[in-house]
């Protein structure tokens, strides 16, 4: 019979979650964004992470910016809230530069990022905060979440426990 346990990959998202947690809660940040963006830059690797990470900051950025602008220009022209197709439909109409910015980039990965980042801010920003204020605070707990991530994954201390654990695994065993 197979033993299974709990790969180092488990263990490292986990203590990302918490840290994004601890360190958001101790910014009076919400928790959302930064343990969603450290579950996904915990990869197989480092390298990987580091890939992901990269994506994830430039998506982040582009689709926090075009949100930012999307909110200013929504407010400006003053649209009524019973308007809402309006809405969906230039939404729907501004990805389209935004895919294409990241393509242009070189950074095909961040597409579905920066889209992600731009539907989370316009979709859900109430309007009763600061525009500007919001998208910063999306893009403070995304990166919080990115570094904590990071940090984690590349902790010399996993490297020891794998060396450990290959000198003494049981060969029953199946790694994650």
């Amino acid at each position: 019979m197979q033993k299974f346990h709990i790969g180092q990959r488990i263990v490292k998202t986990s203590i990302a979650v918490f840290l994004c947690m601890v360190v958001d809660t101790a910014l009076s940040l919400n928790p959302f964004y930064s343990v969603i963006t450290a579950v996904l830059c915990m990869q197989k690797d480092m390298e990987t992470s580091k890939t992901f990470s990269l994506n994830r900051i430039i998506g982040t950025l582009g689709g926090g910016f075009l949100g930012l602008i999307t909110i200013l220009i929504r407010d400006y022209c003053n649209i009524p809230e019973h308007s809402v197709i309006i809405d969906y439909i230039f939404y729907s109409i501004a990805i389209i530069p935004l895919i294409l910015w990241t393509v242009k980039q070189q950074h095909k990965g961040a597409s579905f990022i920066s889209t992600v980042v731009y539907f989370a801010i316009v979709l859900v920003h109430s309007g009763q905060e600061n525009p500007l204020v919001y998208v910063l605070q999306r893009v403070v707990e995304t990166i919080v979440g990115i570094l904590l991530s990071l940090a984690v994954n590349d902790c010399p201390l996993f490297e020891k426990l794998r060396s450990f654990k290959n000198k003494h695994t049981d060969k029953d065993s199946i790694s994650m």
